[in-house]
């Protein structure tokens, strides 16, 4: 769009960030990923624990709020790391297909590799709060995931 374009011009944000989307984490993907949302991100942003970018639009509103992974390089871990994954779930005999999250099959391995990123630090905070669309808070009501699941894909 062109707000975005003069964005780019101005160097608010660079211009990679058009033809990369794994260079970047945006404001719902924050909230998708790690369950970051509102007065928790405004927090992160002041104390400085995240570094976002911001464009404006001619009326000086926000269009578009982006954490760069080379801004924020030892808290954001890169997206490759955190990519959800296609599991079979088998319910009254029948098969059914999901998304099972990072943080549902994360493992010692995967943890390791996480661990070095500050954005751990926020989770025992950011997932004890509701999480409103994702499984997390529903587990324990949706009858699919009290049954056995096996893993069908390793990725989507």
């Amino acid at each position: 769009c062109m707000v975005c374009q003069e964005a780019i011009n101005k160097k608010i944000i660079p211009g990679s960030i058009a033809k990369n989307k794994e260079s970047w984490y945006s404001k719902m993907e924050l909230e998708y990923y790690f369950n970051i949302k509102g007065s928790d991100l405004n927090k992160y942003i002041k104390l400085s624990f995240l570094k976002n970018r911001i464009v404006y639009n001619k009326e000086e509103k926000i269009h578009l709020q982006l954490f760069l992974i080379k801004d924020n390089e030892d808290t954001l871990p890169p997206k490759e790391l955190l990519k959800s994954r296609t599991i079979k779930v088998i319910h009254n005999e029948e098969e059914y297909f999901t998304d099972e999250y990072w943080y549902e099959y994360i493992d010692k391995k995967l943890f390791k590799r996480l661990e070095k990123y500050k954005i751990l630090e926020c989770l025992k905070e950011t997932f004890a709060k509701p999480m409103q669309t994702r499984r997390l808070l529903y587990k324990s009501v949706n009858p699919l995931f009290s049954h056995k699941t096996t893993i069908q894909k390793n990725s989507k």
